[in-house]
C-alpha cells in the first residue's frame, strides 16, 4: 500500500489503510489463503514538502514496489494525481492496483491517449472499488437541479487532477441541465487565505458554489466560506468526504455542506454491520465509506490470489492481474466485477450532507455525514443566495481583505527586516516560528478556557483572555528566537559564506518535523473567543475581527518602532547596524543586541501565527512556508532592514494578493506579486525605501 501518510491527507489515508489491513488480518487469521500468508508493506507517498499526497513520492514507491518481486499486488493509491504518477511504472510491471478512492476517469479511459499514457503494455491495471468523477460530478449537478433547485453556480478548485476533473464533470452536466455557471476560479493548496475568491463568489451572487478539490485547500475554504456566504448553497466531491473537514474546519462552518461519494452509503449497510463493529472494535474509531471500499479492495486482491493458487498457476503478478480481471466477487457493497478498463460494471453514487449530531463526536463520520434524502431541514432556499455587490462595494470588500491579509505579513516582514538589518542574514527559520506561534496561541487559549468556536466572550474577559494569549506567546516565541540564536547561529557568527543562512533553513525544517510529529498532520480548528460583529458599508462588510488584526498589529509595529527609535537598547541596534565592530568599541553590548533583535522578530512572529489563527479559525503544521514566502517578498519589496519598508510592503502584498485574485484570477496571483517584485527590484534594487536603510560601513 502507498498512502499519503503525511500531510493534510493522513486521516483519509489512514482510514484506507485501516480498512484494507482488516481484510488481511481476517484472511490470515482464518488460515491465510491457499497456505500462503499475506504480509502488507505500507508506504507513506506525503511529503511535508508538499504537506498532502506528493506525485512525486508516489512515483518514488511505485518504482520500489516494483522492484521486489514479492509484492504481487497493490491497494491504493488514494488520490488520482498519485495514480497517473503511478499507473504506467504497475503497467510496466505487470502490477495490479486496486484504488478505494482515486475517481479521475482518465485512468481507466478506453482512449488511445489515455491508454498509451497510464497502460502502455495494454492490459489494464488500475482496477477501481468506486466509480469515478464522470458519474460522481453530474450527479451532484442533478441533485442541484432537481433536488435543490438550484439556478447559477460559482465553481471552485484546487488545480488537481481530481479536482479539474470532477470539477470539469460537474460544469458539464450543470450545463445540459440548464444551470448558469457564473464563474470558475482556481485556489492554491498551499495558501491560507481564499477571501479574495469567496468575495468573488459572493459578488456573483450564485445560488450554489461547487468545490472540486481535496482536503488541504478544503478545509480553509469551508471555513473561509462560513464567513463570506453562510447562505449560500455548497457542495463537493468525494474529496471532501473526511474526517479532516469535521475536526479542521468544525462546526458550525462544515454544517450543511452536500459532498457526493463515489459508492453506496455502506455505513448504514446491514451488511456491512459486522465489518463496521470490527473495525471500531480494532481502531477506537468508526470508519468511513473510504475503509469499506479498501475492505473490499483488499478482498478482490485476496480472491484473486486464492483463485491463481487454486488453478495450480504460479502466484505471480501477470497471474494475479488476469484474475483481478476476471473477478466476480460478493463484497460489502455487492458484487464486484470489473469491464475491461478496470471499471466497476455497477456504478453507485451516494449524496450526502454534513448535519451535527451532538450525541456523537464532532468528528465520527459515520454519524456526521448523512444521506441527502433523509436530512433535509435548514437546506436554504436558492432565493437567499446573497444579492450581487456593485463594483465599488467589491472593490472597497477587496480592500479591506487585503489590509487584514498585509497586516499579518507586514508583522512577519518586520521580522526578517530586524534581523536583516543588524546580521544581513536572511532568517528561514521565522517562517516556521510563525507556525509554532500559531500552535501556542491555540494551546493558550485551550488552557485560558477557550476550547472550541462556540466558546465568545465579550468585555473585559474577551481582553483579559486575548492580551493573556498575546503576551505568553510574544514571550514564548522570543525566548524561542533566543534559543534559535544562541544555538545554531551565535557559533557562526564568524564563518564566511552562507553557511549561517543555511543552518536556519535546517533550524526551519526541524520546527516543521516537531511540529508534524508532535500534533499529527491533520488541521487544527482554532477556537475563537471574538463575538461575530459586523458593520454594512454600502455593500461591503466589516468585521469586529478585522478592526482587532489592523489595531493588534499596528499596536504592535508602533511598539517595535519606539523600542528602535527611542529606547537605549533601540539606539545600540542603530549602532550594531551601521558597523558592529565600532559599536563594540563604543561599549555596545553586540551579542545581547542581536539577541534583542531576535527575541523581538520571534515574538512578532508569534504573534502573527495567533492573529492568523484567530483570523482564519485553523492551524497546521504546514501554514508557515506560504505565509513566510508573501512575509519574505514583503521585506525585499520595501527594502529589507527597513522597518517601515517591511510595513507598507506587507500592506501592498495584501493587496495585490486580494485585487489581482479578484480581478484577473487567484491562479494567477503569486506570477502577478513576483513579476511587481521583480520589475521593482530592476527599477529600484534596494526596495521601496531601501535608501533610507542602514548601511554597514
Amino acid at each position: 500500500m502507498s498512502l499519503p501518510l503525511t500531510g493534510a491527507d493522513a486521516l483519509g489515508a489512514a482510514m484506507i489503510k485501516n480498512g484494507a489491513q482488516l481484510a488481511i488480518d481476517e484472511a490470515n487469521a482464518a488460515g491465510g489463503v491457499e497456505g500462503y500468508r499475506i504480509k502488507s508493506i505500507v508506504l507513506d507517498s506525503g511529503t511535508a514538502t508538499a504537506g498532502q499526497h506528493d506525485p512525486a513520492q508516489a512515483a518514488r514507491n511505485a518504482r520500489k514496489l516494483a522492484s521486489d518481486p514479492s509484492v504481487i499486488a497493490h491497494v491504493g493509491p488514494q488520490m488520482s494525481a498519485e495514480g497517473k504518477a503511478m499507473s504506467p511504472i504497475f503497467s510496466a510491471a505487470s502490477l495490479a492496483t486496486i484504488t478505494p478512492t482515486a475517481t479521475n476517469p482518465d485512468l481507466t479511459s478506453p482512449d488511445p491517449k489515455f491508454v498509451a499514457q497510464f497502460r502502455p503494455n495494454g492490459k489494464a491495471v488500475f482496477f477501481r472499488t468506486v466509480t469515478t468523477d464522470a458519474l460522481q460530478g453530474p450527479s451532484m449537478a442533478n441533485y442541484f437541479a432537481d433536488t435543490l433547485k438550484v439556478k447559477t453556480v460559482y465553481l471552485i478548485d484546487d488545480a488537481s487532477s481530481y479536482g479539474v476533473g470532477i470539477s470539469d464533470a460537474f460544469a458539464k452536466q450543470a450545463k445540459l441541465r440548464g444551470l448558469r455557471i457564473v464563474g470558475h476560479d482556481q485556489i492554491n493548496p498551499k495558501s491560507a487565505d481564499y477571501t479574495s475568491v469567496l468575495t468573488a463568489v459572493r459578488q456573483a451572487g450564485p445560488h450554489a458554489l461547487y468545490y472540486g478539490g481535496s482536503t488541504q485547500a478544503g478545509v480553509k475554504l469551508v471555513r473561509q466560506a462560513y464567513d463570506i456566504i453562510p447562505r449560500t448553497i455548497k457542495g463537493g466531491g468525494d474529496g471532501m468526504y473526511n474526517p479532516e473537514y469535521l475536526q479542521g474546519a468544525g462546526f458550525p462552518a462544515a454544517e450543511g455542506w452536500y459532498v457526493t461519494i463515489a459508492s453506496p452509503n455502506l455505513l448504514v449497510d446491514p451488511a456491512a454491520k459486522a465489518t463496521v463493529e470490527a473495525f471500531k472494535a480494532r481502531y477506537g474509531y468508526s470508519p468511513d465509506n473510504s475503509a469499506i471500499t479498501a475492505y473490499d479492495a483488499a478482498l478482490v486482491a485476496i480472491d484473486a490470489i486464492r483463485r491463481v493458487a487454486r488453478s495450480g498457476q504460479q502466484v505471480n503478478r501477470a497471474n494475479v492481474r488476469d484474475a483481478i480481471q476476471s473477478t466476480r466477487l460478493k463484497t460489502l457493497q455487492g458484487t464486484v466485477v470489473f469491464d475491461a478498463n478496470g471499471d466497476l460494471v455497477d456504478k453507485v453514487t451516494s449524496v450526502l450532507q454534513i448535519h451535527r449530531d451532538p450525541a456523537f463526536p464532532a468528528s465520527d463520520i459515520a454519524t456526521q455525514y448523512r444521506l441527502a434524502a433523509v436530512v433535509s431541514a435548514g437546506v436554504p432556499a436558492p432565493g437567499d443566495a446573497a444579492p450581487a455587490m456593485g463594483a465599488a462595494d467589491l472593490l472597497l470588500q477587496q480592500v479591506i481583505n487585503g489590509l487584514s491579509l498585509g497586516a499579518m505579513y507586514a508583522l512577519l516582514a518586520l521580522g526578517f527586516s530586524i534581523v536583516y538589518g543588524i546580521l544581513q542574514l536572511i532568517n528561514f527559520a521565522h517562517f516556521n516560528v510563525f507556525m509554532v506561534g500559531s500552535f501556542v496561541g491555540l494551546w493558550l487559549l485551550q488552557a485560558l478556557g477557550v476550547s472550541d468556536s462556540t466558546t465568545v466572550l465579550t468585555g473585559l474577559p474577551l481582553a483579559g483572555v486575548l492580551l493573556a494569549a498575546f503576551a505568553g506567546t510574544l514571550a514564548i516565541c522570543g525566548a524561542l528566537g533566543v534559543l534559535i540564536e544562541r544555538v545554531a547561529l551565535r557559533p557562526l557568527r564568524g564563518v564566511r559564506g552562507a553557511a549561517a543562512m543555511i543552518s536556519t533553513i535546517g533550524v526551519s525544517y526541524i520546527l516543521y518535523n516537531l511540529v508534524l510529529l508532535m500534533v499529527g498532520a491533520d488541521t487544527k480548528s482554532y477556537p475563537n473567543p471574538i463575538p461575530r460583529v459586523t458593520w454594512q458599508i454600502g455593500g461591503a462588510v466589516l468585521e469586529l475581527r478585522q478592526l482587532l488584526v489592523w489595531g493588534g498589529a499596528f499596536a504592535l509595529m508602533l511598539g517595535l518602532h519606539h523600542i528602535v527609535r527611542r529606547t537605549r537598547m533601540g539606539k545600540a541596534m542603530q549602532a550594531t547596524a551601521q558597523d558592529e565592530e565600532c559599536a563594540r568599541m563604543m561599549g555596545v553590548e553586540v551579542d545581547r543586541v542581536i539577541m534583542l533583535a531576535f527575541f523581538l522578530g520571534s515574538a512578532l512572529a508569534g504573534a502573527a501565527g495567533l492573529i492568523f489563527g484567530l483570523y482564519y479559525g485553523f492551524t497546521g503544521f504546514a501554514i508557515g512556508y506560504s505565509a513566510g514566502m508573501r512575509a519574505f517578498t514583503a521585506a525585499v519589496l520595501g527594502g529589507i532592514g527597513n522597518i517601515g519598508g517591511a510595513m507598507v510592503g506587507g500592506l501592498l502584498v495584501g493587496l495585490i494578493e486580494t485585487l489581482s485574485s479578484q480581478f484577473i484570477s487567484a491562479r494567477w496571483t503569486d506570477a502577478i506579486i513576483f513579476s511587481i517584485l521583480i520589475l521593482l527590484l530592476v527599477l529600484k534594487p534596494n526596495g521601496l525605501f531601501g535608501a533610507q536603510a542602514p548601511q554597514k560601513s
